[in-house]
This record gives structure tokens, C-alpha cells and sequence, in this order.
């Protein structure tokens, strides 16, 4: 009897026991959990940076003095933006900017101008072509990687696939497309490709002169504007071996002398907008399942009375929703909504950047303008971060960097306006390192 007594005794207590080290096990896990939450939500976003491209060898006065290669700013939770100062140095101008997808490693032209090509040879003038940064995560300081030879002159525009495994750069003043593969540190690897094209041309400079150029979001086409030939080329992308495609249509022409600039594809890859600089049009084209490109729609850029040409950058919201331009004669940003069946524009406002050139930008038609006049007018570039809430645009002439804010309901640009003096900028770039 007793020890039967013991043994329930002993069973209670194991049971007590039991129940006890339970609610202490919750207890602990509800800590725990309540912990990692509060960690979580107290753990520092990635930091967001914004990098300046400049025109080295330029003084465009206000006391800056020279560019001398890549400038950057720290981007703060309140708008706020910090400056990193001159973050890499560069003998060649920095003139575009790329990030790799994982926003570690920065990419940056050396455009050697039309003052120091291969085709006009100078005494030390430096070459063409693309290099390679660190970009520390925690810092945003850039540390050079290596830089390869771009096989021409005045590259234009670099961009890295959505693999972050090839790059791809065009050369203005060379005529040619060049495909690099990437290696895994960042490094620039192999050339794959370099295509050029010929046709007729209205060009001041006779012949191809590629500009603008842009991958569709599936990653399967690459897609260029050709300036000098007047031309959007179209090719089938091979992401793993960094290759272009022929398609049986490979190119569209535009009529002499327009001279296609930029592009940038719709989020559905089906649609891409195309500004002619010399026009001053805005270009709707419709991408074939084969590859060949139609054009569905063009409308102007400018207002009505003043002079067309001299368009920018033209790029998509990230919902599709809008289109951008901007005009560089007289600091507009044209707002474009697009619908959403059919791909076609219409034009919803005009918003002018405050600017030292505003008063006299419309007295004197771009192509009348010195090639000065034509380079200080504007923004030469704009961009925004991968949300498009903040919209950034470099004014070479203006020594500044005007950063603003974008509303993602009705696509409007404006509200508070901060500008950042750094001498010459041609592009801004928004990297967030992960």
C-alpha cells in the first residue's frame, strides 16, 4: 500500500514536474519569438546609394572645377542625401553607369570623347572601353576590379543581363555592340560578341552610331537603338553563353535622319518606346513573336511652337502604368500614361526643372546650337531606384544633380526638390547592395 502511495505520489510530481518544464518551454519560445520579431523590425534595411557618372576634363565653372570620375551620396530614410564625394577616379569619363543584379559590383564606361579617340589620336589620350568596381555594402566606396578594351569609341550605354552573367556595351562613335561575359566575383570576363551593321545614313557623321539599348524583363531579346543608320534592332539573347541571336527581321527602319536615342521595353515585353533626338518623337513599337518589331504609334514630344530635338532618356514605371522623357532644350519631363491593352500613349502633363537655362532654353532650335549649348542643355540623363519613387537627373551643363520625387498613383514628378552640386554629371545611377 505504501509503496503504491509512493509510486502515485511520485506520478504527481513527475506530472507537476512535467506540466511545469511545458509552460516554461512556451514561455521561452513566446520570448524568443517576441525577440526575433523586434529584431526583425528593428534590423536596418539594405542602404540605398545614388552614383553620378561625369564628362572628366570639363569645367563647367561654379567653383567645383573638374570632374574626375565617379561621385556618389548615401540615400537616408528621411529623403536626405549624404555625399560620398569623389568615390572612384577615373582617367576616361565615366560617362554610364550599370549595377550587377546583387548591387555589389558598379560598371562604368571609359568614354574617351570625341577630344582623344583612336579615329582623332591625341598624345596619352586614354581608351575605351568598360571597368569594374567593388561596391562595399556598408560603406558605398568603390574599389577597382579590372577594365577590358570596349573594341571602339565613345561607348553610349552598358547594360548587364538579368543573370548579372553577360554585359553588354555599345559603341557610339565605333558602330559596334560588344557582349562580355561577367565572371562570378563581379569581374569582367570574355568578349563573346561584336557586331556592326552598315546602311545608308543622314548622320552629321555618316554611318552606324548605336545608342540606347535595353533587355526585354524575360531575358530572351536585346534590343538597340541605331542613331547614325536609323534603326531599332531586335536579337533572340542566349543568356548562357552571353550570345545575339539573328532573327529572319532584325531590324526596324525609322524614317532618314530621325535618329533613334533611347529605348525601354514594358514590363510585359511586348511594347517598346523609342525618343528620336533629332525629331523629337515618342515611338510605340510591338515586339513579334518571331523578333520583328512594328511600330503601332507616334506622337510628339514637344509642345506645340517649340522647336523639336534633343530628347533624353525615355523608361517605363515598373507597373507599366506610365511613360517618361525628358526634353533636354528646355528641362521637361513629359508624362505619357499608357494603355494597358493596347500599348498606345497618351499624354498626360509637362513638368519643368528649375534651371539656369529655362529663361532662353525655347530662343534657339537644338540643331542650331553649338555642340556646347547642345551638351549644357538640360538633364543629359535621368533615372530613379527600383521602386521609382525618387527621380534623379544629371545636368552636365548645370553642374547638379536634381533629385525629386515620383507619386506611383498618378505618375507626377515633383514635390520637394534637392539639389546636389558635383561637377559634369551625364548619369545617375540608385544601387541597393544586397
Amino acid at each position: 500500500m505504501r509503496a503504491r502511495q509512493k509510486d502515485m505520489q511520485g506520478g504527481l510530481l513527475s506530472d507537476q514536474v512535467i506540466r511545469m518544464v511545458g509552460r516554461m518551454a512556451v514561455a521561452a519560445a513566446a520570448v524568443l519569438a517576441t525577440f526575433s520579431m523586434n529584431a526583425k523590425a528593428e534590423s536596418p534595411s539594405p542602404a540605398e546609394y545614388m552614383y553620378a557618372g561625369t564628362w572628366n576634363n570639363l569645367d563647367g565653372g561654379n567653383g567645383l572645377g573638374f570632374a574626375l570620375g565617379v561621385y556618389g551620396w548615401r540615400l537616408n530614410a528621411d529623403g536626405s542625401a549624404t555625399s560620398l564625394g569623389l568615390v572612384a577616379k577615373t582617367d576616361a569619363s565615366p560617362d554610364n553607369l550599370e549595377a550587377s543584379t546583387d548591387g555589389r559590383t558598379l560598371y562604368a564606361t571609359n568614354y574617351n570623347s570625341c577630344i582623344c579617340t583612336r579615329s582623332w589620336p591625341f598624345p596619352g589620350g586614354p581608351k575605351a572601353g568598360v571597368s569594374a568596381y567593388h561596391l562595399d555594402p556598408k560603406t558605398g566606396r568603390l574599389t577597382f576590379l579590372n577594365r577590358v578594351d570596349g573594341l571602339g569609341d565613345m561607348p553610349s550605354e552598358i547594360a548587364t543581363d538579368k543573370t548579372g552573367h553577360t554585359l553588354i556595351l555599345v559603341n557610339y562613335y565605333g558602330g559596334n555592340v560588344v557582349t562580355f561575359k561577367v565572371r562570378p566575383d563581379g569581374r569582367l570576363g570574355k568578349l563573346v560578341d561584336n557586331i556592326r551593321h552598315e546602311g545608308p545614313s543622314e548622320h552629321s557623321v555618316p554611318g552606324p552610331h548605336p545608342h540606347g539599348l535595353a533587355f526585354s524583363p524575360d531575358n530572351h531579346w536585346f534590343f538597340y537603338a541605331d542613331q547614325g543608320l536609323d534603326r531599332v534592332y531586335a536579337y533572340r539573347f542566349d543568356a548562357t553563353h552571353s550570345h545575339l541571336i539573328d532573327t529572319s527581321h532584325p531590324y526596324l527602319q525609322f524614317r532618314p535622319g530621325t535618329g533613334p536615342r533611347t529605348l525601354a521595353v514594358h514590363p510585359n515585353g511586348k511594347w517598346i518606346y523609342v525618343n528620336t533626338e533629332q525629331e523629337g518623337y515618342e515611338h510605340v513599337l510591338e515586339r513579334e513573336s518571331g523578333g520583328g518589331l512594328h511600330e503601332i504609334q507616334s506622337l510628339p514630344i514637344f509642345a506645340p511652337g517649340t522647336p523639336n530635338g534633343g530628347t533624353g532618356t525615355s523608361r517605363v514605371s515598373p507597373d507599366g502604368r506610365f511613360l517618361y522623357v525628358n526634353q533636354r532644350p528646355n528641362e521637361d519631363i513629359v508624362i505619357f500614361s499608357i494603355d494597358q491593352t493596347t500599348g498606345r500613349l497618351t499624354l498626360l502633363k509637362r513638368t519643368t526643372l528649375q534651371s539656369a537655362n529655362a529663361e532662353t532654353a525655347n530662343k534657339v532650335p537644338f540643331a542650331q546650337r553649338t555642340l556646347w549649348e547642345k551638351i549644357e542643355s538640360g538633364a543629359r540623363a535621368w533615372n530613379w531606384d527600383d521602386d521609382a519613387e525618387k527621380v534623379a537627373f544629371a545636368r552636365l551643363g548645370e553642374n547638379s544633380i536634381v533629385l525629386q520625387n515620383r507619386d506611383e498613383a498618378t505618375g507626377d514628378v515633383g514635390g520637394s526638390t534637392q539639389i546636389l552640386p558635383v561637377p559634369q554629371p551625364s548619369y545617375v545611377l540608385f544601387v541597393r547592395p544586397q
